[in-house]
């Protein structure tokens, strides 16, 4: 209503409306865990590539580039979720609809409507193979410290030297690659921009870092999961802006109708 002789402006409100609620775990649970197990693998591919170019001297410009990659993973989960939750929320007002009017919905179609644990559910899934190996890797983790190097061709001319030979000996000794390297690699890679901000902090703090690398990978999951719980707002928007289109279209209608009665005669009697 007009205050103060000024109209309030017009805007768009959210408008709920009601919607079946499903089961936390259903037939899109599957299908959604792939995905973002993919997503997660595609990021890892990405920051391989580009990974040592952020691994820079300059404290201010690693941390920004790397944590911009985080922030970037994040909010593709979190709009990922977002949008899964709005097409199960948008689902569930469907299976409403038909319930309302007496029309049967089977348990498999009640069971994908919007439910606020399945999105957790179902990133748990998704990241559950690399939070698997991050654990172990956690667990298992030890401090880094500085390994024997390939030595130049040139020292071999050394080895036949009493007193030079025996020390030389020792770097060429061969070290296998164990279960416990490979881990490294993987969650080295996966918490790349993790352990790239902490590349120069030493080997303490790299620890830490791979002590944490199973809390760096449930923060997807969780973005999607916050993602999934904006659905029902999401789609109270979506009414919201039909509304408002429609009380748009509504005003449009009645200004036009109130121009053409403004442009007709008046009808006057003939004396």
């Amino acid at each position: 209503m007009p205050q103060n002789g000024v109209r309030k402006k017009d805007s768009i409100k959210p408008v709920a409306k009601p919607y079946l609620t499903g089961k936390p775990w259903n037939q899109n649970s599957v299908r959604r865990a792939l995905r973002i197990f993919g997503i997660m693998a595609a990021f890892a591919f990405a920051w391989l590539i580009v990974g040592s170019a952020l691994n820079m001297e300059s404290t201010v410009l690693r941390v920004l580039l790397n944590g911009a990659l985080i922030l970037v993973l994040l909010a593709v989960m979190f709009n990922q979720g977002a949008s899964d939750g709005d097409t199960d929320v948008s689902f569930g007002e469907i299976c409403y609809m038909q319930k309302k009017e007496g029309r049967k919905v089977s348990p498999d179609d009640e069971a994908r409507c919007y439910h606020k644990l399945h999105g957790l559910l179902a990133g748990l899934a998704g990241v559950l193979p690399y939070l698997v190996v991050a654990v172990i890797y956690a667990v298992t983790a030890v401090k880094q410290v500085y390994s024997l190097q390939t030595l130049p061709a040139w020292v071999s001319a050394y080895s036949g030297i009493e007193g030079v030979g025996d020390a030389l000996v020792y770097y060429q000794r061969e070290v296998a690659v164990t279960a416990a390297d490979i881990m490294r690699i993987i969650v080295r890679v996966l918490c790349l921009p993790y352990v790239n901000m902490f590349a120069y902090s030493g080997a303490d703090l790299m620890l830490l870092v791979d002590r944490l690398s199973p809390v760096f990978m449930l923060l997807p999951a969780v973005a999607y999961w916050i993602g999934c719980l904006q659905g029902p707002r999401s789609r109270a928007l979506v009414h919201g802006s039909i509304q408002f289109s429609q009380r748009r279209k509504e005003r449009k209608r009645l200004r036009e109708q109130k121009k053409r009665n403004a442009r007709k005669p008046e009808n006057r009697e003939i004396v």
